[in-house]
């Protein structure tokens, strides 16, 4: 266990950075993975995303023996590797030596498509370095990751590892434990997919409710937020104006992940049900006012 998903990074940052000295990566995709494997020295390498995921031919044409990718529900996209796409890759960075580190990010919130078996599961090659988080399925101020091995690497990990310095408290560790060995985990699980499910499904709603024709949905269906944009003229500078006025915080895609993709990411996790109504009239009127 690590003390969250940076910390979990950069210590595979820090494992692996001897063999390998090019990180693949999503464009567009998760800029605090960019930014750890920067921060070690590795060149990276941007490989672009297409309807069923990681292009295989970017990836082919790049120097890039170790790759992060988002299969379930790219970041920021939405889009979902088919498995296809996934057992060409696998096949691929098992060519050449490779390995595929897995961000399995919002697979337990997909509210619409019935799970799609994650690389990791699909690897007979032991290629593929799990990783997730329990931030969005129960808590951020938990700050609790993990990352699964294969057997290969387990050598350096314990060469390594100072268990001198735990990076989550035993405490925590203990608690989780129980919590998952005496089934709260699951239960835990379905209640929240169905609390996220109706708070989806009405915020969508509400949104097409009072944007109307305005917009378009680009990306919905999993995690806590829907991504949208306009489909007419729209006054960038006087809707980000009016926000700030009204103070309405607005998230962009292409803040946290580079690329060309844009969009704005209307996140509902941190409201109840019966506060979206509200919300999206707040920010339904500075929408308005900013159409040209």
């Amino acid at each position: 266990m690590c003390s969250g998903f940076s910390d979990s990074m950069g210590l595979l940052a820090k494992l692996i950075q001897n063999k390998y000295t090019h990180f693949g990566m999503e464009e567009p995709g998760y800029h605090v993975a960019r930014r750890v494997f920067e921060e070690y020295g590795y060149a990276i390498e941007s490989i672009k995303v297409a309807k069923e995921g990681m292009q295989l031919d970017t990836l082919k044409s790049s120097k890039a023996k170790l790759i992060y990718i988002t299969p379930s529900h790219h970041y920021p996209t939405g889009v979902t590797m088919s498995i296809k796409q996934r057992i060409k890759i696998l096949e691929y960075i098992h060519s050449i030596d490779g390995y595929i580190i897995e961000d399995d990010y919002d697979s337990e919130l997909a509210y619409y498509n019935r799970p799609i078996p994650s690389l990791q599961g699909l690897d007979n090659y032991a290629r593929v370095i799990y990783m997730g988080t329990f931030a969005k399925s129960l808590s951020p101020a938990l700050r609790v990751s993990y990352m699964v091995l294969p057997k290969q690497l387990l050598p350096l990990y314990k060469k390594s590892y100072d268990a001198h310095f735990p990076r989550v408290s035993i405490t925590t560790q203990k608690t989780l434990e129980l919590f998952m060995r005496e089934g709260h985990w699951e239960r835990h699980l379905r209640r929240i997919r169905t609390i996220n499910k109706k708070k989806h499904n009405h915020f969508k709603a509400l949104l097409q409710n009072n944007l109307k024709n305005t917009f378009e949905i680009v990306a919905e269906g999993a995690g806590l937020a829907i991504l949208i944009n306009p489909t007419v003229a729209f006054d960038w500078k006087q809707f980000k104006s009016l926000a700030e006025k009204e103070s309405i915080k607005l998230y962009f895609a292409k803040e946290r992940s580079g690329g060309e993709f844009e969009a704005i990411r209307m996140g509902f996790g941190g409201f109840l049900l019966d506060e979206l109504e509200e919300a999206v009239k707040a920010f339904s009127n500075i929408w308005h006012k900013s159409i040209c």
